[in-house]
């Protein structure tokens, strides 16, 4: 269970192996309203685990340094619901989200310098070529459009107003 990284806000999502039945299972049981086929990345707790045998589940909401109230509330949720998908204990818990899998993602990035201002929302659906905001120098002036790359889903902006080319500005998925 973890937030988002500095100056990002992620929105509710679940990361696992969505390859393996089990661990599909549990994901779709959290009840995030995003559930992502996410590859294993070396050192992390999640390859260490999985080479021992054991599933994972990896939920990601909201900032970091700050209390988002739903994205505490559906990480509660879902580890109960998990719980119980397990047999290990049963509660009420609110129901779960209309569940979106997600196989690809990818980061819409600043094709220059400047300040930026983003008009995308998290969990919005956006198409490809869809205004996602914009970035202009320091007056406001020679504002140029953040497009969306593909079709698909906003799970996680940027929150620094203050870019450099090639940033990560808007996660998408699809």
């Amino acid at each position: 269970l973890h937030t988002a990284a500095s100056h990002r806000i992620n929105a509710p999502q679940v990361r696992a192996n969505l390859d393996d039945p089990d661990t599909r299972e549990l994901a779709t049981a959290f009840g995030a309203r995003f559930i992502i086929d996410a590859r294993l990345r070396d050192g992390s707790v999640r390859a260490a685990a999985t080479k021992k045998g054991i599933q994972v589940l990896l939920y990601e909401a909201g900032q970091i340094h700050r209390f988002d109230e739903d994205a505490i509330e559906t990480g509660v949720n879902g580890v109960l619901r998990v719980l119980q998908a397990m047999e290990m204990g049963s509660w009420d818990t609110d129901p779960p989200a209309k569940t979106i899998e997600i196989r690809t993602t990818r980061w819409v990035r600043a094709r220059r310098a400047g300040l930026m201002r983003l008009d995308a929302t998290l969990g919005s659906q956006v198409s490809k070529g869809d205004v996602l905001g914009s970035i202009s120098d320091a007056l406001g002036n020679r504002s140029a459009g953040i497009k969306a790359t593909m079709d698909g889903y906003v799970i996680a902006v940027s929150q620094n107003p203050l870019v450099s080319q090639g940033d990560a500005l808007v996660h998408l998925a699809t």
